[in-house]
């Protein structure tokens, strides 16, 4: 299939942020933006604002445990359930190295290891689909990725955290017409000169149905035809290069997981439209769904029980981290997004300030109990 300029339009998109962002600090917070889809607003999704601030990918831990389990703390969410990681390369040819310290795959039962690897070659490029997680709001891919001349020197945040900007088309079982047009970033790496070992996070929210807007739910079990047409690399000091290309992966099932998901419907809005539909949770995500008028741009902002913010760890600041925080009671505020970024700051310079600022000014307020 060949480029599309939907997907050149959607890199472009993620090129935008990665220059607006390169020399923020590590607690970072993208922008949200909007297109309209029919009448409504909704978030043009760029895959890459999960490759915010954590702890380093190569701290001294024992490196056993499959891509997701190596590269999880590269996001905000950390926690995802090793017991329902689902291995796709089989135990005897998933191991991969770094710094000459062996990383294999995860020791999972014969259900739940697919009987062939996943993987495409092209370009001097070999590019494998290891294992993956899904959630009611998202599926994470871990993806091993090398090079046969090897790769440059990446740029990095203060963390030694790289990306690869991919760009996909997605076919999926639950829905017709054209394939998906994603730009996604693959969050991770470089464990040699020769390998970059990785996370691709597709969020449901990004599967687009073209003039039916967006799909209101994701049934749990899917298939997905993931093909990558080009990506691009960001050597350390230097512009940006395409690898252009066809990499098309057999058909992956994807199931997702059932621990632990929670929805709690609120379907509420004030005088003046601003209001929540519903959250969903699951083990290591929090998404708000909110609701406004048209004519308003404005940011979600979650504070825990302690009065402590959520951390942004998905594609847009809808998407936030559990990990850490006591959800026990939460408070979601929508603010006007102008005037929030005049106030973000205090979140963490003067958390008490902040709250108080919140609660004082914010378009819409709710406090939900959560089980």
């Amino acid at each position: 299939m060949t480029n599309s300029t939907l997907i050149d339009n959607k890199i472009e998109e993620a090129y935008e942020i990665v220059r607006e962002n390169a020399e923020k600090k590590k607690r970072q917070k993208q922008k949200r933006r909007f297109v309209q889809v029919g009448t409504a607003a909704a978030a043009i999704v760029v895959a890459i604002g999960f490759c915010g601030a954590n702890p380093a990918l190569a701290k001294e831990l024992p490196l056993i445990g499959s891509v997701i389990e190596r590269v999880q703390e590269l996001l905000g969410f950390r926690e995802i359930p090793a017991e329902e990681i689902v291995t796709l390369v089989p135990t005897e040819q998933g191991e991969y190295h770094t710094g000459g310290t062996e990383i294999q795959s995860p020791e999972t039962s014969a259900e739940a290891a697919e009987p062939a690897q996943y993987q495409a070659t092209d370009q001097g490029y070999t590019i494998t689909l290891t294992d993956y997680y899904a959630t009611n709001q998202a599926i994470f891919l871990g993806v091993k990725m090398e090079s046969e001349e090897g790769f440059p020197e990446m740029s990095s945040d203060s963390d030694g955290k790289s990306q690869i900007m991919i760009a996909t088309l997605e076919e999926y079982s639950f829905r017709s017409g054209d394939p998906v047009h994603g730009g996604r970033a693959l969050c991770g790496q470089l464990v040699d000169e020769h390998t970059f070992l990785g996370l691709l996070r597709i969020d449901y929210k990004s599967i687009q149905t073209g003039d039916q807007g967006y799909y209101e739910e994701i049934p749990e079990e899917m298939t997905l035809q993931l093909e990558i047409p080009y990506f691009f690399l960001y050597p350390k000091g230097a512009s940006e290069e395409t690898v252009r290309g066809s990499w098309k992966f057999q058909e992956l099932s994807i199931a997702q997981s059932d621990k632990k998901m929670q929805v709690t419907e609120i379907n509420e809005t004030n005088a003046a439209g601003f209001g929540l539909d519903r959250i969903e949770i699951s083990p290591v995500e929090l998404t708000v769904y909110d609701k406004y008028p048209e004519d308003h741009l404005v940011m979600t902002i979650v504070l825990d029980n302690d009065g402590r913010k959520l951390a942004y760890a998905g594609n847009n600041t809808n998407e936030l981290a559990v990990s850490g925080y006591d959800l026990s009671e939460i408070t979601v505020y929508l603010y006007d997004y102008d005037e929030y970024m005049e106030i973000k700051g205090l979140a963490y310079k003067d958390p008490q300030v902040f709250r108080d600022t919140l609660e004082k000014n914010a378009l819409y307020r709710k406090q939900i109990f959560i089980e």
